[in-house]
């Protein structure tokens, strides 16, 4: 459960807040059985527990931060949801506006061209409320200004005006696809901005998990002997293991939300408590994906009226060998009677993806209506769609391998710290208890600092399935090289 459910389910039975708050009014855009002024009532509390929890350590100084910045995020929370889900929704209109161009173009009526377009995004989310409302009683238009008002991009606005008057005025598909088109350039240059941010983030997250919890270790330690201030143990482990990494996981959280959203970024299929078996299943898919354009572009030379076995065979004749298999699969359902709607089904089942998705469709499409240029059509996105991925690739990788560098460069510095702390402790005569239960504390620091690192690389590259591999390595590599340099630096 996120954190704003779980203060808005807490908040129901609470009495509303003296306070407006423009952040938490955008409740009712996520949820409009919400409350705001309850959710800034159920806010305050929990912030206030909060800093009742951190009193017994901090006095009343760490009291009063804890809640003062508690309270704030939780206001702020309702602002940064909105924020993503209008984000998913820009990342997903490309998608759905490509797929709505192609399905009115083969004479589909409009509404149901709507339902053939829609996803499972946060925009195709939206249109399926719209369409409900439709189909309970409520005009086009009416559903439709509704959804324009639960938003607040000015991008996906406009796609909602864009739709609604091509359903109004009967306009050229033409022109969504061209709006498609154009916010698949919008995409390309916000990845060019990324690219800055995310090297500004990567210092920030390195100073903040690297050296700021150096020289906090040292201060613990030398402040004792020079400024007889006494740190604790479990006010090191504390800030070691609690401060330190929630200010990380903050930095990443922003790294994260500066990423534009990418709607084709991760793979749908049912997911393997095995990571291996998750991990061939994804390079199985992304290798079907990778021969689909080509296999599309093959069935658009096709004659028209073309039947289902020709259309699929082109698939089982694919250059992928994955590929190959799935046509292969699909042919002999046909051939056993199946019907061909299952069979491509079926086929998208097992390879759960939105780009398999739209292909079933054009294949669907062309088994219906003949029309083999849809199938070019379709192709052409996917390459485009394909290109906006590498290009994600290619910024994720230097900001990826720059953390994992820094899964490596923190235990060198802290065995090195360590080493220089007890030596100079060791030289005024006052060695500290600390010292000995330092390197526990920092052994566990490593362990949280690559499970952040590891959960928000897989995040970002859309492999989910990969955070608990890269945890395992990453934890056991820096253990290893914080213990091994330990004994060799004494």
């Amino acid at each position: 459960m996120r954190i704003i459910d779980f203060l808005a389910a807490i908040s129901e039975k609470m009495p509303g807040f003296p306070l407006e708050s423009s952040s938490a009014e955008k409740l009712l855009l996520i949820n409009q059985e919400y409350t705001p002024k309850k959710y800034v009532t159920a806010s305050f509390l929990v912030a206030v527990i909060i800093g009742l929890v951190v009193f017994p350590f901090y006095s009343i100084t760490g009291m009063l931060f804890s809640f003062a910045g508690c309270f704030f995020i939780f206001l702020k929370l309702p602002e940064i949801e909105m924020k993503i889900i209008d984000e998913g929704r820009e990342a997903e209109l490309p998608v759905v506006l490509t797929n709505l161009c192609l399905h009115l173009k083969t004479g589909i009526q409009f509404k149901r061209a709507l339902e053939l377009s829609c996803e499972d995004g946060e925009f195709s989310k939206s249109m399926h409320e719209a369409l409900r409302n439709v189909e309970s009683g409520s005009t086009i238009q009416s559903a439709f200004a509704q959804l324009y008002s639960k938003t607040n991009s000015p991008r996906v606005k406009m796609a909602i005006s864009q739709i609604l008057s091509t359903y109004e005025h009967g306009g050229e598909a033409r022109e969504i696809g061209t709006f498609a088109d154009s916010m698949l350039s919008l995409q390309h240059h916000k990845l060019r901005d990324t690219s800055s941010k995310l090297g500004m983030i990567g210092l920030v997250f390195v100073t903040v998990s690297v050296v700021a919890p150096t020289f906090f270790l040292i201060g613990a330690v030398l402040s004792k002997p020079l400024f007889d201030v006494e740190i604790g143990t479990a006010q090191l482990a504390i800030i070691m293991l609690v401060l330190f990494p929630m200010i990380s996981f903050a930095v990443l959280y922003t790294g994260n939300a500066v990423m534009p959203a990418f709607y084709l970024s991760e793979t749908k299929s049912r997911r393997n408590m095995n990571p291996y078996s998750t991990y061939i299943l994804e390079k199985k898919i992304e290798e079907i994906e990778n021969a689909l354009p080509d296999a599309l572009i093959a069935m658009s030379t096709l004659p028209k009226g073309a039947n289902i076995k020709k259309i699929i065979g082109v698939i089982a004749n694919s250059s992928s060998k994955e590929l190959t298999t799935e046509g292969q699969i699909m042919l002999r359902q046909l051939e056993s009677g199946i019907n061909p709607q299952k069979a491509l089904e079926d086929f998208y089942i097992r390879n759960r993806t939105p780009i398999v998705r739209r292909t079933v469709t054009a294949i669907e499409q062309i088994v219906g209506t003949g029309r083999m240029e849809s199938v070019s059509s379709v192709a052409e996105s996917i390459i485009k769609f394909f290109e906006i991925k590498r290009a994600r690739a290619n910024i994720l990788s230097m900001h990826k391998y720059t953390l994992i560098f820094g899964a490596l460069l923190v235990p060198a510095i802290m065995a090195g710290t360590i080493s220089f702390t007890r030596n100079l402790t060791t030289g005024l005569g006052e060695p500290d208890m600390i010292i000995t239960q330092a390197p526990e504390i920092i052994s566990i620091y490593l362990i949280i600092y690559s499970v952040l690192v590891s959960v928000y690389i897989a995040d970002v590259e859309g492999k989910r399935s990969l955070a608990l591999p890269y945890a395992g390595i990453l934890s056991f590599v820096s253990v290893m090289l914080f213990n091994t340099l330990g004994m060799v630096w004494g």
